[in-house]
């Protein structure tokens, strides 16, 4: 039974500077790429979200509550695009891993195999 890749979306529970590095690599893995030619979202709409987000990480650390929530907010809806794209790329790669991979995505692990536990050890006898 062939399995087909999955996008890993942990990319939700990154840091900020992770996200943005995220973000930015799937912006340069989908510019261009030919079996991506018609992505749900424009790619110059990822990159002002992305431009967006690191202006207001930089308010954010002016301090103020307002600052935090507006930065709440454009990480919000970075995340949503990258959501939207993450499935477009796992169902347009058409199985292949390398395709995946090469959206600047990452795949989820498919492997249900389970290791043996270690044999247990008597570490002191009282």
């Amino acid at each position: 039974m062939q399995t087909h890749p999955r996008v890993l979306t942990s990319f939700t529970k990154a840091t900020d500077n992770s996200l943005k590095v995220f973000a930015s690599s799937v912006l340069n893995g989908l510019t261009g790429h030919p079996a991506f030619p018609n992505p749900p979202v424009p790619l110059t709409t990822l990159e002002s979200a992305i431009t967006a987000f690191s202006d207001a990480r930089v308010a954010q650390e002016q301090g103020g509550t307002l600052a935090t929530a507006e930065k709440k907010n454009k990480r919000d809806a970075l995340v949503t695009l990258l959501r939207k794209l993450a499935s477009y790329v796992q169902d347009n790669c058409d199985g292949n891993l390398a395709t995946l991979l090469s959206s600047g995505f990452t795949a989820a692990n498919t492997s249900r195999a389970q290791s043996p536990l270690p044999a247990p050890f008597i570490i002191q006898i009282f």
